[in-house]
């Protein structure tokens, strides 16, 4: 089995320049789009204040929405981070960590009768959460599992309802055939996070290397 698999669902969070953060969830990525967060873009290159925002969202859950306001240990934090700015480099490689930690998500194509037919039109994050809660899930566990385990939940549902998946793991040795172009722009908008898909798809037609 992928060991992004048992990420997706065995993380646990974990605590930050003295902040406890949930694992990343649907609803953090939303809140983090919603301000335009760099860290979504690049965690490793970010400010204190960057940092120290992204942190408060993570540490949230549906339906709250944290104070980001300035606040005197923050003050503290940058301060220190001034001083040594290591500290700065350590916090936002963590930060990335953690992001990459919970946007594990499962590998799979699709076979050629499943690609026939018109795409969603709805927001991508929306589109994961309504759909596991109308398989049941509560709103809440929805929105605040993290999005490897929701995307792992949505891919198994998906092949189960009948879709032609065929789900990829590290310890198949097959030879894979090389991919066209339109399945590397299908198999992005189908595996990256939603918040970075468009930059990244944009990069790539422009003919940057991706």
């Amino acid at each position: 089995m992928d060991d992004g698999f048992y990420t997706a669902f065995t993380g646990g969070g974990g605590r930050l320049l003295g902040r406890r953060v949930r694992p990343f969830s649907h609803w953090h990525a939303l809140l983090l789009s919603a301000i335009e967060s760099p860290v979504l873009l690049s965690p490793n290159a970010v400010s204190m204040d960057n940092v120290l925002i992204a942190l408060r969202v993570c540490g949230t859950k549906w339906p709250d929405i944290p104070n980001l306001g300035y606040t005197i240990p923050d003050a503290g934090q940058k301060l220190l981070a001034k001083w040594r700015p290591a500290r700065l480099h350590n916090s936002a490689g963590w930060l990335g960590e953690y992001l990459s930690e919970f946007t594990s998500r499962p590998e799979f194509y699709l076979s050629e009768s499943a690609k026939n037919g018109e795409g969603f039109t709805a927001p991508p994050l929306l589109s994961t959460v309504s759909y596991l809660i109308g398989k049941g899930f509560t709103e809440e566990r929805a929105w605040n599992m993290s999005l490897g385990e929701a995307s792992w939940y949505e891919a198994t549902l998906l092949e189960r309802d009948g879709a032609k998946l065929r789900f990829s793991y590290e310890e198949e040795a097959t030879e894979e055939e090389e991919l066209t172009e339109e399945e590397i722009l299908d198999n992005a908008s189908a595996m990256l996070p939603p918040s970075i898909v468009d930059e990244w798809i944009a990069k790539r037609t422009g003919g940057e290397v991706c």
